[in-house]
C-alpha cells in the first residue's frame, strides 16, 4: 500500500499531465484563432477551465470540439455570437446542423 507522500506524488504528475495536454489543446485553438498563446489567458490562471481568446470565452469542451470537428475561426465566431443572442444549442449540435445547412 502506497503511503500519503507516494500519492501525493503520483497525483500531481496526473495534474501536470492533465495540464500540459489542456495547454497543447490551447496552443493548437491559439493557432485556429491566429494569437499567441499566454498562460494568463486562462480565467484566474485556472488551467482547464475557461480560455480567453480576443474578446471570447471557450470552455474546453469547446476547443475539444474544435479541433476534433476541425472548426474555423469564422464557424466558431458565428456560434458563440448566435449563443451571445440567446441561443441554447452546443457547439457540435450547430456545427453539424449548419454545415448541412439546417436553420439553427
Amino acid at each position: 500500500m502506497k503511503n500519503n507522500k507516494e500519492l501525493k506524488k503520483e497525483n500531481m504528475k496526473l495534474i501536470k499531465n492533465y495540464e500540459n495536454a489542456v495547454e497543447d489543446i490551447a496552443k493548437e485553438i491559439c493557432k485556429i484563432f491566429d494569437c499567441e498563446y499566454d498562460k494568463a489567458d486562462w480565467t484566474g490562471c485556472e488551467i482547464g477551465d475557461i480560455f480567453s481568446v480576443g474578446n471570447m470565452f471557450l470552455h474546453l469542451a469547446d476547443m475539444i470540439t474544435i479541433l476534433k470537428m476541425n472548426a474555423t475561426r469564422q464557424e466558431f465566431v458565428a456560434y458563440y455570437d448566435a449563443v451571445m443572442d440567446g441561443k441554447k444549442i452546443n457547439l457540435r449540435n450547430w456545427l453539424v446542423m449548419t454545415r448541412r445547412g439546417m436553420k439553427v
